[in-house]
């Protein structure tokens, strides 16, 4: 939010939402030159300067706050600096418009993004999944691993996004064994530069790894049928999942370890009727033996229904383990339902 040069009482003006439609490029068509001109109408408009709404912030425990907008069925809260999720409003144009117009209308000349300063890594699991406090106007980060706390510190990955995932940990170690000893830390990027590294966590005696689909696309899966859709709108009628394959009665996706499924977790959807998934183990890949698994269930049933025109949902979370020899896992749907995340956890690869 920005104040104009001279103004007094006037009301401060809001940044007009995306054009109106129904599809995510319907929406982005317009955003960009319209709000320009808004904006560029503020200084001589009387009014005291101008906001965006919904715009959120980091989160204590990592990644962003989020919260989709009901009455747009793909657009969420805004993050700076702008992210992939956001691409289909245009987020990081937007964004970037609003902060030139911030110092314009102060009369004030707009100086060059600055470098994040260092985040703030939170302390890892003997199953390494790192989240971390995010840098202002970080776009990404760089991971890095060490046999010891003070170097020499290998890449681990690099540009990983905290804003590409909600409410979960920000990215998963699979390159590292059972039995291993290892420190981490990590350092915000952008186009200015690099952060200072974080703090350091660590020791981490590993006692195995966890493989994590958030269903971004089916790439993960070693193995699926046709009829599986990938769909990410009104995410808030999904506790802010941002991705989810919609499947219904006979589809299926399989997943392929490197080293024996030990554990699992897997995170699943349903519109008013629920029709549990059957989950399946195999060693070679061709027969399959079905697992029980614990079953945790969660409804959500005060949603805008004038909004989103269907019913309340259900989250069902199914947690297991998995006898030793089987490297495989199927996931089969016995009825409509969207499959959010998959865990699958092993000692690493050999």
């Amino acid at each position: 939010m920005a104040k104009a040069k001279g103004a007094t009482a006037a009301p401060f003006a809001a940044v007009p939402p995306p054009a109106a439609g129904h599809g995510c490029k319907q929406r982005s068509r317009g955003t960009r030159p319209m709000v320009r001109k808004f904006l560029a109408g503020i200084d001589s408009s009387g009014a005291a300067g101008a906001l965006i709404w919904s715009m959120y912030f980091h989160r204590e425990g990592g990644g962003f706050r989020w919260h989709q907008i009901f009455t747009h069925p793909s657009l969420a809260s805004y993050h700076w600096p702008g992210f992939a999720p956001g691409e289909a409003h245009k987020e990081r144009e937007l964004l970037a418009a609003l902060r030139e117009a911030g110092f314009k209308i102060q009369g004030l000349a707009v100086p060059p993004v600055p470098p994040p300063e260092a985040p703030m890594l939170l302390p890892v699991g003997d199953v390494p999944m790192l989240s971390w406090r995010g840098s202002v106007g970080a776009s990404g980060y760089d991971i890095q691993r060490a046999a010891k706390a003070d170097g020499p510190w290998q890449a681990a990955a690099e540009n990983v996004s905290d804003g590409d995932v909600a409410y979960q940990p920000l990215w998963s170690d699979t390159a590292v064994r059972a039995g291993q000893t290892v420190y981490y830390r990590v350092i915000a990027r952008n186009a200015a530069g690099a952060s200072p590294p974080s703090n350091v966590a660590g020791p981490v005696q590993v006692k195995g790894v966890c493989f994590v689909d958030e269903l971004r696309d089916l790439a993960l899966a070693s193995a699926k049928s046709d009829g599986l859709t990938l769909v990410n709108d009104h995410n808030g009628c999904y506790a802010e999942c941002l991705y989810r394959a919609k499947g219904d009665k006979g589809e299926w996706l399989v997943y392929q370890m490197p080293a024996d499924i030990t554990s699992f977790k897997i995170s699943v959807w349903f519109t008013d009727k629920v029709s549990d998934l059957t989950l399946q183990v195999s060693r070679d890949g061709k027969e399959f033996a079905d697992v029980k698994p614990d079953r945790s269930a969660q409804t959500f049933s005060n949603l805008p229904r004038d909004i989103i025109k269907v019913g309340g949902r259900t989250r069902v979370e199914y947690r297991g383990t998995v006898s030793a020899g089987n490297r495989c896992f199927r996931v089969l749907w016995t009825g409509p339902a969207e499959l959010d995340r998959v865990e699958l956890c092993h000692p690493g690869a050999p």
